[in-house]
């Protein structure tokens, strides 16, 4: 179940975001609120312009108008040297796992620890072997697992070693972009599950990008709807449900959603 939001600190801050892309506007002034400890997801139709948002966010993209702030800094008017500081503060998940080909599991989960050395800090090797084996065990993966490469893991054991990697530094917000694509049901079911129960644990802030009707269902404290290039509402899953949105009615009401939702107390209100 969704954890209940431990504050109410906003910790992500998106004001009049506006951004075109190919000669195409795809965000037309969003605002969007994240508070500490609550995990919000983010749904549309595709092309609504999600992930543009999540790389807007994370400072991948600069938008045309607007501000985004993160943990209290603008994230579109930051020094270099500030950006790597924030970004130590956060972890991301990517929609394809993005582990290093040429590394394997343990020197994948290792990479954002070294890279600190590039800042002049120091990195404890025995203390990192530590990390590491500690965040294996987070996600279920077994010590033997540290010495795979990125090509001999299932599709759910290389999302579990990027949520690792995404860990690693004690992140505080974590992104997450279609964190179960990919995955067959099982898989996917099992890795809700496991961001669930860390959830419940780290009390990390989250914001998901996600298609995933049961991902949204289990995981959410709140849903935001992405619709014509506005956020068009966000609350409850209840909230969202009843909203009217043809969007929404669609994407709860397909063969995927109704098959999932149907155990659920939201279903009712449909």
């Amino acid at each position: 179940m969704p954890v209940p939001a431990a504050s109410g600190e906003v910790v992500i801050r998106v004001q009049g975001l506006h951004k075109q892309l190919g000669g195409r506007t795809i965000h037309r002034g969003i605002d969007l609120e994240v508070r500490r400890g609550e995990l919000v997801s983010v749904i549309g139709a595709s092309g609504a312009g999600k992930t543009l948002l999540l790389d807007q966010i994370i400072g991948l993209l600069r938008p045309d108008r607007g501000s985004i702030h993160v943990l209290g800094q603008t994230i579109n008017h930051l020094e270099p040297w500030e950006a790597r500081l924030l970004r130590r503060r956060w972890g991301v998940l990517f929609q394809q796992a993005a582990l290093f080909s040429a590394l394997n599991v343990y020197d994948n989960l290792a990479f954002p620890v070294r890279e600190l050395r590039r800042e002049g800090l120091e990195v404890d090797e025995a203390l990192l072997r530590e990390g590491i084996a500690l965040k294996l065990r987070m996600v279920g993966l077994a010590p033997a697992d540290a010495w795979k490469f990125p090509f001999e893991l299932s599709g759910g054991m290389a999302k579990r070693a990027a949520l690792a990697r995404a860990l690693m530094l004690e992140a505080e917000l974590l992104f997450l972009d279609e964190p179960t694509s990919g995955l067959d049901p099982a898989a996917a079911s099992e890795f809700d599950t496991l961001l669930g129960e860390l959830h419940a644990e780290l009390r990390f802030t989250a914001l998901m990008i996600t298609h995933d009707v049961y991902s949204v269902a289990t995981l959410s404290d709140r849903v935001a709807v992405l619709a014509d290039g506005r956020l068009a509402t966000i609350g409850t899953l209840e909230d969202v449900a009843g909203c009217g949105q043809p969007f929404v009615a669609d994407f709860f009401r397909s063969r995927h959603g109704e098959n999932h939702l149907r155990t659920l107390p939201v279903y009712r209100s449909l």
